[in-house]
C-alpha cells in the first residue's frame, strides 16, 4: 500500500473524529496501523550573498563581509525620538541598521537594501538622556526580521565591524521642558 493510500483511509475517520471531539488518532485508526509520524525536512531558504555582494566569513562569531559597507553619521542634536544616518552603503541584499546605547540597549532599527542612501530611524525607545550611541550594520538572515543572534555583523574592507559611534544631545526646547 502506498504512503498516500495508507494515509488517505485515515482522512475521513480523522475528520469525523475531529467533529465528534475525539482526542486521538489512535481512537479512529484500525488496530495494528503504523502511526509513526512522517518528518519532512525542507532546505533552508536563507539569502546567500553573491560574491559581489559580500561573502560569509566563518569564525568564532560568523559575520558577512561587504567591502562596500559603510555608515556615515555625525554627532546629533534632537528630541530623542529619531536618529539620522547621513549615508548607509551596502552591496548586500538586506541589512538592519541598529541604534543602541553603549551598554547594548537597542533603541531602534531599520532595514535597508543594497545601495547608498540616507536613513532617518524612528526609535522604538527614546534616547533617555544625552549620551553616546552606536549605529551598527547587521546582515539580515533572509527573514526580514531583526534577530540579534541570527542576523550577523557586517565586516568592511578593512576587516572591521561596520559600526559608528556618535554623541546625541537634546535640543534646547527639550531640555527646558523638564
Amino acid at each position: 500500500m502506498s504512503l498516500g493510500t495508507r494515509w488517505a483511509w485515515l482522512a475521513v475517520p480523522l475528520a469525523a473524529a475531529a467533529l465528534a471531539g475525539c482526542a486521538s488518532v489512535a481512537d479512529v485508526a484500525p488496530e495494528g496501523a503504523d502511526l509513526e509520524p512522517i518528518v519532512v525536512t525542507f532546505p533552508s531558504s536563507g539569502v546567500t550573498p553573491s560574491p559581489s555582494a559580500g561573502s560569509v566569513t566563518d569564525g568564532e562569531s560568523s559575520s558577512v563581509t561587504d567591502p562596500q559597507a559603510d555608515l556615515d553619521n555625525d554627532d546629533q542634536v534632537g528630541n530623542g525620538r529619531s536618529v539620522v544616518i547621513e549615508a548607509v552603503d551596502t552591496d548586500l541584499p538586506a541589512v538592519h541598521i541598529v541604534i543602541e546605547t553603549r551598554d547594548g540597549l537597542v533603541l531602534g532599527s531599520d532595514m535597508r537594501t543594497a545601495g547608498l542612501q540616507p536613513v532617518t530611524l524612528r526609535l522604538n525607545e527614546p534616547v533617555p538622556e544625552p549620551m553616546e550611541l552606536v549605529g551598527r550594520m547587521l546582515a539580515d538572515d533572509g527573514d526580514g526580521i531583526l534577530e540579534l543572534g541570527a542576523d550577523r555583523p557586517v565586516i568592511d574592507d578593512e576587516g572591521e565591524q561596520v559600526a559608528e559611534d556618535f554623541d546625541y544631545v537634546f535640543t534646547q526646547a527639550q531640555l527646558t521642558d523638564d
